[in-house]
């Protein structure tokens, strides 16, 4: 009886691992045929999506394909998140879940980060390619269950593509909820200066075509200004709070962020942007000071006392 219940276990735990093994080849499979879609081998236009070469304008076709930075795909560029629009629509078109295609990706990304990770010195190359462009299909598929995978990645000791990579397709997902996690790149040393450009840029962009706009983002960025001491970034995100805050560009705060662009040694690279600090500067300080916004007045925006949304 003992031997025969030992059999059943020892057959139980192959067909476990046969299982196991079979999913992963599923997944393996899906993914080079998610990769073929968004390189472009197989028809795009089978999926309904219409290529088209800029510089020769012309009549829709895949046969002939310029380098894909010259693409434009239903009147998009072709970049990372156009190719993972396609590859969604290659999923739906032949009935594959979302949810497979979701895991499928995950699995990519943790078998190329671990690649990448492994100090190898022949590691393959378009391992990197491959992890963005996952990275782009978790954005794209919409599912905020990804969200604390995106996260980890992004503080993944990859490299800094695959991090940046990450990190934008977690904005993209989290959209103006983001606030919380853009605090957490802030904090952390990898994320100062340039290598936090990428993933705030991404934000911008992203905060200018939303139409209601919180006020974690904006008490965000107003504080982002006043505190970073990077000037390309701060000069990136003063543009757009001119844009999307009113009263912004003639304000107390950003007369405080102008003359601290200006004045204070410890801002890097202020000498490339005093050009535009310095009219602003003298603009606003031409305003007379009670017409002067001032965001922390009482009930204003950056008031403390001043009771926040929900």
């Amino acid at each position: 009886m003992k031997t025969k219940t030992m059999i059943i276990g020892l057959l139980g735990a192959v067909a476990l691992s046969v299982t196991a093994q079979t999913d992963e080849d599923e997944k393996n499979g899906l993914a080079d045929r998610l990769f073929k879609v968004m390189n472009l081998d197989i028809d795009p236009l089978e999926l309904g999506y219409v290529i088209v070469p800029p510089e020769r304008g012309g009549e829709a076709t895949a046969a002939n394909k310029p380098k894909p930075e010259g693409q434009i795909i239903n009147g998009t560029p072709l970049y990372t998140e156009a190719r993972a629009m396609i590859a969604l629509r290659y999923a739906e078109v032949n009935g594959i879940p979302l949810e497979a295609v979701i895991e499928t990706a995950k699995s990519q990304i943790r078998l190329s980060c671990a690649s990448l990770e492994s100090g190898e010195p022949n590691i393959p190359r378009g391992e990197t390619t491959k992890c963005e462009r996952m990275l782009a299909v978790l954005a794209a598929a919409g599912d905020l269950s990804s969200l604390p995978f995106l996260e980890e990645v992004s503080f993944r000791p990859s490299n800094e593509w695959v991090r940046k990579a990450s990190a934008r397709a977690y904005i993209s997902l989290a959209s103006t909820n983001s606030v919380p996690f853009l605090r957490k790149l802030t904090a952390d040393n990898w994320y100062k200066r340039d290598n936090f450009t990428s993933p705030l840029l991404h934000f911008l962009q992203m905060l200018t075509k939303t139409p209601n706009i919180n006020e974690e983002s904006l008490v965000f960025l107003c504080e982002f200004v006043e505190r970073n001491d990077f000037a390309r970034n701060v000069s990136d995100v003063d543009k757009t709070l001119c844009e999307i805050l009113p009263g912004y560009s003639n304000s107390v705060q950003r007369l405080a962020v102008a003359r601290r662009q200006l004045e204070d040694d410890n801002v890097q690279g202020k000498g490339f942007f005093a050009e535009r600090w310095t009219p602003i500067k003298a603009e606003i300080e031409n305003v007379p000071e009670t017409q002067r916004k001032d965001f922390r007045a009482k009930g204003e925006l950056l008031d403390p006392d001043r009771k926040k949304e929900p």
